[in-house]
């Protein structure tokens, strides 16, 4: 089984403007009916975007400007605020979207032929390795930790390509799980914020068992479950999806601390089984060889840096730690692909007409 997990590149190569530093800039507009806490809370970020350009980090360490009972319901407030515009903003962002385009049908064909070849996407010697690796009869998951319906739409569109294929790489396209919940769902809403308490600056706030419940990811999902617990949990089919898998693909999806959880259970797996690969797609920039040897060997030297950083990133989160790589028997267990084209849509999507 190849398990994909997707993030927020994934939209952003799409055309969507979902980076959070596009929402600040309706965000920060302050509304009439905002308290003087929420307002406060807008100038914050307007005033430094770049503390902000990663929310969940952020609003961790933003709770060391609140003190005493009251302010952890101001903390809150703030944070429950952020969430709910933001699930409307990302609605607004896909109701701009004709689905039933032409564009949208050749987006749903770029997308099949990444899924099929995925392994012609790298742009190292690895590519003739993952071929071999990758065999025949596939079924391929997807865990997003995106909460937009963009993806779960195009591989509804990409169904006929895959029930007609001749290939014999992808057998069947497997679970589908927004493993923080999906914008607009009032059953499984989404999910924002630290990966544990030890993220949350405010020491007092750590013990308070209701910003543990809707601050804490991992304590968010637990908490949904228990609404409904006839309900598979989203948890435990990514956890099962990830076990089952030989090869693990992720795209769009930074290395982040604020999901060390599933980092965690990504290191679990692959030092359970000597059989399996990870495959990290990230952005280096335009890889241009120079105008001489010298220059080839900066731009060359510059990209491995790159990627030992991410392997490094990884490693840490994990659990697996720096010396696991160095095992001649790990060495081609992670690979780092920069700069790939797969899933590179164009930013073709058609936008509705008014």
């Amino acid at each position: 089984m190849i398990t994909f997990i997707i993030g927020n590149g994934f939209d952003i190569e799409a055309g969507l403007r979902t980076r959070y530093s596009d929402f600040y800039e309706e965000y920060k507009i302050i509304k009439p009916d905002d308290n003087a806490v929420i307002a406060k809370f807008k100038k914050d970020i307007d005033n430094d975007y770049k503390t902000w350009a990663d929310y969940e980090l952020a609003i961790g360490k933003y709770s060391g400007e609140f003190s005493g009972e009251s302010g952890d319901n101001s903390y809150l407030d703030c944070h429950i605020d952020f969430t709910r515009e933001f699930d409307e903003y990302l609605k607004r962002q896909c109701d701009g979207i004709d689905f039933n385009s032409t564009e949208f049908n050749t987006v749903a064909n770029i997308f099949y032929s990444s899924l099929l070849n995925f392994w012609n996407y790298f742009n190292t010697v690895n590519r003739k390795y993952m071929k071999g690796f990758v065999g025949d009869y596939n079924t391929v998951c997807f865990l997003q930790f995106n909460y937009t319906n963009l993806l779960d739409t195009i591989l509804k569109k990409s169904a006929n390509y895959i029930n007609n294929s001749q290939s014999n790489i992808i057998m069947d396209i497997g679970k589908n799980i927004h493993i923080h919940g999906k914008m607009q769902d009032k059953k499984f809403p989404i999910i924002m914020g630290v990966n544990s308490v030890e993220q949350i600056k405010n020491t007092h706030m750590r013990k308070n068992e209701d910003i543990k419940e809707l601050l804490v990811k991992p304590n968010t999902i637990h908490m949904q479950q228990e609404q409904d617990p006839n309900r598979e949990s989203e948890r435990k089919i990514a956890e099962e999806a990830i076990e089952a898998s030989r090869i693990i693909c992720v795209f769009g999806a930074s290395i982040g601390e604020t999901d060390e959880y599933w980092w965690g259970r990504v290191g679990e797996w692959l030092k359970n089984s000597m059989i399996t690969v990870l495959v990290i797609f990230n952005i280096f920039g335009v890889e241009q060889a120079g105008t001489d040897n010298r220059e080839y060997q900066k731009n060359r030297n510059a990209i491995n840096a790159k990627r030992k950083a991410i392997k490094e990133q990884f490693l840490n989160l994990s659990g697996l730690g720096i010396d696991w790589i160095e095992d001649a028997a790990n060495e081609n267990r992670i690979l780092v692909e920069l700069d790939t084209q797969m899933f590179k849509f164009g930013k073709i999507l058609s936008k509705k007409e008014n």
